[in-house]
């Protein structure tokens, strides 16, 4: 495989003083994006605080203003969920529980005015690269996606996504139902696009 280019962006935790260049972050206007937007401005630093996720915001050198931010949290599947995206995955010898330590992205989101320029892949290569340097990373990372985020769906599915389960859930405003897709990552195979011939 190619050796990877520096990285374009340059990637801090968030913290409280942060907050000004939060409140100009929007992600666009579709009711997922609003939904994506809402995180980070209300909800990520006091979930952060309480210890139940971690975010991190990504910004061209030298400007502080917000590019994109991803939100992961440690979590854990049952076997058969990730045997449904990964068929030949089993547990290693020694391991009794059905339970598959894994991340999950809570949110993952780029500023409308910087979307398609590819910085969404290099905010995942970064969450990659984050899990192998961290001890005791899982194998696999999800997320789950709203079935009519036609863009996401393939954005994800380009990266090496295997769609695991799908829902209905109540939409972020509360008025109708939708198709959340449940997607997973396996970070010791190479995504489809970075195959050779």
């Amino acid at each position: 495989m190619a050796e990877r280019p520096p990285f374009e962006l340059e990637a801090r935790r968030l913290a409280p003083q942060d907050a000004d260049q939060i409140a100009f972050f929007d992600s666009g206007d579709e009711w997922w994006c609003e939904e994506v937007t809402t995180h980070l401005r209300t909800y990520a630093l006091p979930q952060q605080i309480a210890g139940y996720n971690e975010t991190t915001l990504f910004s061209l050198p030298g400007d502080d203003r917000i590019i994109g931010f991803t939100t992961v949290s440690p979590d854990s599947l049952k076997l058969p969920q990730v045997q449904a995206a990964f068929p030949e995955f089993g547990a290693p010898p020694g391991i009794e529980t059905i339970h598959v330590p894994v991340w999950i992205v809570v949110y993952f989101g780029v500023h409308r005015d910087n979307q398609r320029r590819t910085y969404g892949e290099e905010m995942h290569a970064r969450l990659l690269a984050k899990m192998e340097e961290s001890l005791g990373a899982p194998r696999f990372v999800y997320l789950q996606c709203w079935e009519e985020n036609d863009g996401g769906v393939r954005f994800w599915t380009r990266l090496g996504y295997q769609e695991f389960n799908r829902t209905a859930s109540l939409k972020p405003r509360g008025d109708d139902h939708a198709t959340l897709l449940w997607l997973m990552h396996d970070r010791f195979r190479i995504a489809p696009h970075e195959a050779g011939p």
